[in-house]
């Protein structure tokens, strides 16, 4: 009876601890594509008032492109709104309608008041460029985010995963676990590096390898050594 006791009190802590880890990781992840929704909210913002101010400038009718770009905005804010993963795809998918109607009426607009290819570009350039010190700022924004995330969400697996291991004390790949708990901490500083580079190869290469990693700790504890 003690000994059923003491097993469902260590499954009910490895289920809580799961569930706390899964939850605080969650709301790392999705501060991260908020920051990076944001950033690109804003250059399609510039970019849409630089098109819309150039098809007023050769007298195009702009009243549907204001329309279109009030919606962009409108669901541009609701993505904040998101509490997972899977609705911020789908809001961002609602979003991204919103960019394809302002485009298509652009052009619409450009063709029927015969636009100036060249004009177009460099109005839509100078608005970008004008812009260039807010979006820089946005952006270096997100990777301090983004890394700061990144490693608070290495930091949270890597405390949980300690909490189980101490916990199996008698487990048959006790040692295997230890080992391969203590490579998977030695690979910390390989992401930082990797995430402070900005290089999405080398970011996504050092990821793979700490859940190739994990999936074999996670392969001892189910008692496969």
């Amino acid at each position: 009876m003690r000994r059923m006791l003491l097993l469902f009190l260590l499954i009910s802590l490895m289920f809580y601890t799961a569930s706390a880890q899964m939850d605080d990781n969650l709301r790392l992840q999705l501060e991260v594509r908020f920051a990076n929704l944001d950033r690109i909210a804003k250059a399609l913002d510039v970019s849409m008032d630089a098109l819309a101010s150039y098809i007023a400038s050769i007298n195009g009718d702009t009243s549907k492109l204001k329309e279109f770009k009030s919606g962009f905005e409108s669901k541009a804010a609701d993505l904040k709104t998101a509490k997972s993963n899977l609705e911020i795809d789908s809001k961002a998918k609602a979003t991204a309608e919103k960019v394809g109607f302002f485009w298509e009426e652009y052009k619409v607009q450009f063709d029927a008041n015969k636009g100036n290819l060249f004009l177009a570009l460099k109005q839509l350039s100078d608005a970008l460029k004008a812009a260039k010190p807010e979006l820089d700022s946005m952006t270096g924004k997100y990777w301090q985010v983004r890394k700061d995330n990144a490693l608070q969400i290495y930091d949270n697996d890597v405390e949980a995963a300690q909490k189980i291991v101490d916990l199996l004390q008698k487990h048959k790949c006790k040692t295997q676990m230890d080992s391969k708990l203590e490579e998977i901490k030695s690979s910390r500083s390989e992401l930082e590096s990797a995430l402070y580079s900005k290089n999405e190869i080398q970011i996504i290469n050092t990821q793979s390898k700490i859940i190739l990693l994990a999936q074999q700790l996670g392969d001892f504890a189910a008692g496969k050594c």
